[in-house]
């Protein structure tokens, strides 16, 4: 079964609804994506994204998924909350694909 693939445009507006309501010290976003667009774009708008809530940008990739492209990000509430998951051992990313 074939999943809609979102653009950058649409991955985003819904990352963006999740990091302003954001209740936790760390979150995992996943979305399917159309993988169009440049990769330093999609860097810069999840950048943007991130820093204009003040929250900490803790990892994000792309990965190919049973043929389809998933948009994977992590973001944490502050640093202190990344070094305390670091510590713990607590890996976020193998959450989002």
């Amino acid at each position: 079964m074939r999943r809609q693939r979102r653009t950058l445009a649409v991955v985003t507006s819904k990352l963006e609804e999740v990091v302003a309501s954001m209740q936790s010290s760390a979150l995992y976003f996943s979305a399917y994506y159309d993988n169009k667009t440049h990769i330093d774009f999609v860097s810069e708008k999840i950048h943007e994204v991130v820093t204009h809530y003040n929250k900490v940008l803790g990892w994000w990739g792309i990965k190919e998924v049973n043929g389809e492209y998933k948009l994977g990000v992590v973001v944490y509430e502050d640093h202190a909350a990344e070094e305390r998951d670091r510590k713990k051992g607590i890996d976020y990313e193998r959450n989002c694909f």
